[in-house]
């Protein structure tokens, strides 16, 4: 295990693995930790809300041609839907902020509080 500091964020080196850790200093460290959970307790559920929109507007494009958006993303092209152009921008889109989504999610489920052991 390696670690790298610097004053605000320091990484640690695990093979395979790298975690960061960011410092933040303020004068009320308790109130701060309450109020960044809470934000990242709201962020987290705006995004799965926005992701299950996703989904059903992906289900209806998977519905209609009978694939799934994996498949259409790597094979379709615009000349492939009844829509044309508009169509396949609006489903690639969509696949593409269900991605991003996803990894954002991912990421903010990940963060821990290690000062205080809890888990945001």
């Amino acid at each position: 295990m390696l670690k790298i500091q610097t004053p605000y964020l320091s990484s640690i080196i695990i093979p395979n693995l790298i975690m960061n850790e960011l410092k933040i200093l303020t004068e009320y460290p308790d109130r701060a930790i309450t109020i960044l959970q809470k934000t990242l307790r709201a962020e987290i559920l705006r995004m799965e809300q926005g992701k299950i929109q996703i989904e059903q507007k992906l289900k209806k494009f998977e519905q209609k041609y009978q694939t799934s958006s994996s498949e259409f993303i790597t094979s379709w092209t615009a000349e492939n839907l009844e829509g044309k152009d508009l169509e396949y921008i609006e489903w690639s889109g969509e696949y593409q902020c269900l991605e991003n989504i996803k990894q954002d999610l991912q990421i903010l489920l990940s963060l821990q509080n290690i000062s205080q052991n809890v888990s945001i």
